[in-house]
């Protein structure tokens, strides 16, 4: 059990250690992920804490929030406690340094009304460069540091925290915070909107952590190892907040440092005997992917006992690749701890328990879309597209309460259907910083004969009647086609694995209303190692067919992306609804894009319904001609999906050109009335090209003209 159990603020996680165990290392940072730069005690750090607050004091800063912009490492971690220390209000966020971050940045500080943003050193320098480029005011003076007079909408001071000398701690007074105060504001990454500020309470903080302590089974003699930013929730409370509050050591990484080379990561584990650490999914396929045998030789895994996943979407093929992949090297199955968690709940709702590997169920796609949980015990399936694999998040405990919850009617669901996941309990945040009506909407929700509130996720999942928790999408993310509910994150693994030249976990798929319908846009980076060297059309095939074949829809609009041009958060997610509105915007960073020339041909659908006509009947007339009848399918494929007729092959299988089923059944009823003569569903499955095609069609109508058909 932590020594923390009693503290009422984050404050007294700090001081609480630095009289029980004042020499212990509480954290050190790795620079480039190797090489030992930094290490502070828990006596340092209180007393740096204590340095820190006195200075702030000095600072005449008005408003309690404050922002802090700093690089991974103690900086910040100082920055971070020591805001507490006097009474502040943290806001982490990512240094505005590029007009992508500004961008971020500027919407957060109008939102959170912040006069002033913490940094240190040359990136304080940096900042206030950042913020006269990309605010339009170059004229200030490069020494600009802590003015307040900035000519334009962005009225914020950057003071450089480089310099505070130690001051005498007993100068410092603890501003005795109740727990019920907002420790920081956690803003939401902007996955599906502009940027909202959680506030979180030191109750909610400690409370997860409580949380996490437990399911995790950690304590004070773990050794965690982190790389994740230090500005999102999953690195800031899953990590470092935690680490305090076991009274451990945590090993920090820049996230760069992890990306640039993967193997840094798992070689301090080995190296430190680490035992905690965690990622979204996408750096348990980094490593997969980029680790070569030789870099994982010497590799010693054994004491890795939590490798936790928190990061929706969770693959279960990435899962598994991970495990297979490094369990020469003794790393455990049961190790792996999928788990559920969300800003607007602290961190984590959902886990599993220890030492049991991860839950992946089978569940029929087909019910999915339906909205019901039909677990597949066999292969019952005739069809591996009917059958969609989902992770299990554990069950929610200690004070957390789920429900699956109708997102209209607000019903809770029995077990086993698909429904918005509702969370009650301690850790439950009380809203976001001044949008009254939002948190209402979003913190308040109530069911009929209980009086407990929620907050609604906007996740989709269900439970089952053993209590553990399945996340199947997002609502807003959801692309409803033809009435049928489409999951993008299942698109988007389907599209990356169609082909070498796609990045995995780099595109993001959504739904855009044309003419009063739906229709699917796939974005998706080009890998790398492909941008001097790729074929747009063949890729375009493939993701075409693919999406086709596995979810019987068409693909409206490709576009293929600039390497690292997909939004994300930074916990790895994609951020869909931004990179919508790009698309939309027409702002979008393209390699090369594709339209279905339908979407622009509906609007004079009768010429080309005059010209196809035309098509038809001189089919009917030149029926004995292969040349004639393979120009009607070139056409008729050409028109429906959007492909030039010159770059149609009569010697490709018409299944790569991507026709849905609906689309692949109308081109044979518009054959059948061509011919007169109704054909059957599998002759486009027998005679797979459109030279086999037009042999077969020529061959039928001869029979019909000599009355043999």
């Amino acid at each position: 059990m932590s020594h923390n159990v009693t503290c009422t603020s984050l404050i007294d996680l700090i001081s609480n250690a630095c009289e029980l165990f004042p020499s212990k290392v509480a954290y050190t940072y790795l620079r480039d992920g190797e090489f030992l730069e930094a290490a502070i005690s828990y006596q340092e750090l209180h007393e740096k804490c204590c340095s820190f607050a006195l200075f702030l004091r000095d600072q005449n800063i008005s408003q309690r929030n404050i922002l802090l912009a700093y690089p991974p490492g103690i900086d910040f971690i100082v920055a971070f406690f020591g805001a507490l220390y006097g009474g502040f209000i943290p806001i982490p966020i990512v240094p505005p340094k590029s007009s992508r971050n500004f961008e971020l940045f500027k919407n957060i500080q109008i939102d959170s009304q912040s006069e002033v943003i913490l940094s240190c050193g040359s990136l304080a320098v940096d900042i206030s460069q950042a913020i006269r480029n990309f605010a339009g005011d170059k004229n200030k003076p490069k020494n600009f540091i802590g003015n307040n007079d900035l000519d334009c909408e962005i009225n914020c001071r950057v003071i450089d925290t480089d310099k505070i000398n130690i001051h005498n701690v007993t100068d410092w007074n603890n501003p005795q915070i109740p727990s019920d105060d907002i420790a920081f504001i956690q803003y939401t990454s902007g996955s599906t909107s502009k940027p909202k500020g959680v506030l979180v309470t030191h109750a909610n903080l400690l409370h997860n952590c409580y949380m996490l302590m437990n399911y995790f089974e950690l304590s004070g003699e773990d050794i965690l190892v982190n790389w994740l930013p230090h500005y999102h929730d999953m690195g800031l409370i899953g990590n470092i907040i935690l680490n305090a509050y076991l009274g451990s050591h945590c090993y920090l990484m820049a996230p760069g440092a992890f990306v640039k080379k993967p193997i840094t990561w798992l070689e301090n584990m080995s190296k430190y005997g680490a035992t905690y650490t965690g990622s979204p999914n996408f750096g348990y396929q980094l490593c997969v992917d980029k680790i070569s045998d030789e870099q994982a030789a010497k590799l010693d895994l054994s004491r890795w006992r939590n490798a936790y996943c928190g990061s929706e979407p969770i693959r279960s093929t990435t899962m598994r690749a991970f495990v297979e992949r490094f369990s020469k090297y003794h790393l455990r199955q049961e190790a792996l701890y999928p788990c559920y968690g969300m800003a607007e709940a602290t961190l984590i709702i959902c886990g599993g328990k220890v030492n049991e590997a991860p839950k992946i169920t089978r569940f029929n796609a087909e019910k999915l879309h339906q909205g019901m949980a039909d677990i597949i015990v066999d292969d019952a399936c005739e069809h591996t597209k009917n059958i969609r694999e989902i992770v299990g998040c554990g069950k929610p405990h200690l004070g957390q309460e789920v429900k699956i919850v109708n997102p209209e009617t607000f019903a809770v669901l029995p077990a086993g259907n698909v429904g918005e996941i509702w969370v009650s309990g301690p850790s439950v945040c009380s809203g976001y910083f001044n949008r009254p009506e939002q948190s209402a909407a979003i913190f308040s929700a109530k069911l009929d004969g209980d009086e407990r509130k929620y907050v609604r996720s906007g996740d989709l999942g269900f439970m089952l009647a053993d209590g553990e928790l399945y996340i199947s999408g997002r609502i807003k993310d959801l692309i409803i086609i033809r009435g049928r509910n489409h999951y993008p994150q299942d698109i988007e693994l389907a599209v990356a694995n169609c082909h070498p030249a796609l990045q995995i976990d780099g595109g993001a798929c959504f739904s855009i209303e044309d003419d009063g319908e739906e229709r699917l846009v796939v974005t998706h980076e080009i890998n790398r190692n492909f941008i001097k060297k790729y074929n747009f059309n063949e890729i375009l095939a493939a993701v075409k067919s693919t999406v086709s074949e596995l979810f019987e829809i068409d693909v409206s609009a490709f576009v293929l992306l600039r390497p690292g041009r997909v939004l994300k958060t930074s916990s790895g997610k994609i951020m869909r609804s931004a990179t919508k509105a790009l698309y939309i915007e027409e702002s979008i960073d393209v390699v090369e894009q594709w339209i279905n020339p339908q979407r622009e041909l509906k609007q004079n659908n009768d010429v080309a319904n005059n010209d196809v006509a035309n098509n038809d009947n001189q089919l009917i007339i030149d029926f004995e001609d292969e040349e004639v009848v393979a120009s009607w399918f070139a056409q008729k494929i050409s028109l429906s999906q959007g492909i030039a007729v010159k770059d149609i092959s009569y010697f490709t299988p018409i299944a790569t050109f991507g026709l849905s089923s609906i689309q692949t059944m109308e081109l044979l009823g518009n054959l059948s009335v061509a011919i007169g003569k109704e054909v059957e569903a599998t002759l486009i499955w027998e005679y797979p090209t459109i030279d086999q095609l037009s042999r077969k069609v020529v061959s039928l109508g001869k029979n019909l003209a000599e009355g043999r058909g």
